[in-house]
This record gives C-alpha cells, structure tokens and sequence, in this order.
C-alpha cells in the first residue's frame, strides 16, 4: 500500500496532489474511513460473542445493504438483478449455518 502511494507520487504531482484531493473530498474520507472502522470493530466484537458462521453471514447482509442504497446513489445499470443475486448469495450463506 504505501508503495502505491509512493509510486503516486513519483508519477504525478506529488503530495500536493494529495493535500488537493484531501481539500475537496476530506470530510468524506473521514466519514467513508469511521464507519470502515466501527464496521471491522463491530465484525470482531461479533465474532468474539458467537459463531464465526453466524457473524460472516451478518457481514454478507452488507452486501445486500450497498446493492439497495448504493445502486441509486451511484445510478448503477441492472440494479434488481444486483439485488436478488445478493439476496440468493444471503440465503445460500444461511442455508450453509442451519
């Protein structure tokens, strides 16, 4: 990873691309990186308390959640198909734990 941002770097304009990227979209790097970050604390917390099986099954359900919400927001193509594979990919999970 860092060696990307080094070879970022190299490549274009160096940090102050960064510092011009961080300056338009930084509020959002921050709260994109906070709720990653309560999302692997929440998994391990999950995983500590009961069946691993059980807690990767409520990560697949985010799955599902980006297909719904994201799929507008982003205007993706085949949104429905999108969401009922991801709603078959759910129920194999669950079918796979019972």
């Amino acid at each position: 990873m860092i060696n990307f941002f080094i070879l970022l770097s190299l490549l274009y304009d160096g940090i102050g691309g960064y510092v011009h990227g961080f300056k338009i979209a930084g509020l959002a790097i921050l709260v994109i990186a906070l709720f990653v970050l309560i999302s692997r604390f929440n998994l391990a917390k999950a995983i500590s308390l009961t069946d691993v099986s059980v807690a990767i099954t409520l990560k697949r359900l985010s799955v599902l959640l980006v297909a719904i919400f994201g799929g507008p927001l982003f205007q993706e193509k085949q949104l429905l198909f999108k969401t009922v594979i991801s709603i078959i990919m759910i129920i194999g999970v669950y079918l796979l734990i019972i």
